[in-house]
């Protein structure tokens, strides 16, 4: 197993900041010798995000000094002369069932490593946030326009909504005097058989009403269709747009985060319009299977990176892409 500290030129008990430095000092020297300091780019990168992040370290900490051991222990006879040295003092244990990933196998440019996901997932909330907004006021929009234009389908749909009622009161009311008929000791035949028949009558007009109140519905719905469709040309455009020219939508701007291609370079639009189109088109489509679960089911799909060495979510793996910070913060 490499020993990281050893890679960086540090102690085991080296505090963040010691090695923050160390890391941008050779990291800045295999960037000066281009193709040929990839390699060792790439490795410092894993080194660095394991030892910057408290529960991946300790971890790693437990197998060095397990690896260290078992050697120590490998020749019989052999005294232990050296101490081991002690851990650090931030180190911790993962909750129990909690998966520890493995180290990035993918090399960030100069300068940048892969973000906390604290600092993405604040990201990731500013532009949910936004587009919450553009959502509402949509729907908002919506309703305005259709009291407006279609005032005449909006009353004839409150009047079936009435209707509805009514014949829903009707319909409990001849049900309730059934049940009394047949309850009764002893009961009428001719009774029972009058409420019964009422009940009967009282059901069609409900279901009358209910498919009445349905079709005069269903004329608004080319309406609410559209709405629909300008906002997710809109949620397309928000991501796609900033994306495409700097890599950042709002979110990753006030964050300092960005999206690249996995060699580096920056993104280009195509990459955007993948990286993004797969998010709109999905909750799109399945919008109108799905509802609002649509969002739910996409946001999970969206934060896969939660789960990944390089921090790639499923748009991310499909579009070979990768969200850096910059600054390495």
């Amino acid at each position: 197993m490499d020993d990281y500290y050893e890679m960086l030129g540090v102690e085991r008990g080296a505090d963040k900041e010691t090695i923050r430095a160390a890391y941008r000092e050779r990291r800045a020297t295999a960037d000066a010798a281009g193709e040929g300091g990839r390699a060792e780019a790439a490795r410092l990168n894993r080194a660095w995000n394991v030892l910057s992040d408290d529960l991946q370290r300790g971890r790693y900490d437990e197998r060095l000094t397990a690896g260290a051991e078992g050697d120590d222990g490998a020749d019989e006879g052999t005294a232990l002369t050296d101490t081991p040295p002690p851990p650090p003092a931030t180190s911790a244990r993962p909750a129990r069932g909690q998966r520890v990933m493995g180290p990035p196998t993918i090399a960030t440019p100069a300068g940048t490593t892969f973000p906390e996901p604290k600092r993405r997932m604040k990201a990731m909330g500013t532009d949910l946030l936004v587009l919450f907004l553009v959502f509402v006021g949509s729907q908002f929009a919506a309703q305005a326009y259709v009291n407006s234009a279609r005032s005449a389908t909006v009353d004839a749909i409150e009047a079936k909504r009435d209707t509805l009622d009514e014949a829903k009161t009707t319909r409990d009311d001849a049900k309730k005097a059934l049940k009394k008929a047949e309850d009764a000791d002893p009961p009428d035949a001719d009774a029972v058989a009058s409420a019964k028949s009422e009940y009967d009558s009282a059901k069609k007009q409900y279901s009358a009403a209910e498919k009445a109140l349905e079709t005069e519905s269903r004329k608004l719905q080319p309406v609410y269709n559209l709405i629909s469709t300008i906002f997710f040309l809109f949620g397309f455009a928000y991501l796609v747009v900033p994306s495409a020219l700097s890599g950042q939508t709002l979110g990753k701007r006030l964050q300092r985060l960005r999206v690249l291609r996995e060699d580096g370079s920056r993104i280009r639009p195509t990459d955007a319009l993948k990286r993004y189109g797969l998010i709109v088109v999905a909750t799109y489509a399945l919008s109108f299977v799905l509802g609002p679960l649509a969002a739910v089911i996409v946001l999970v799909g969206v934060t896969t990176w939660t789960r990944n060495p390089n921090m790639q979510a499923l748009q991310d793996r499909i579009a070979h892409t990768i969200v850096v910070a910059e600054g390495n913060e």
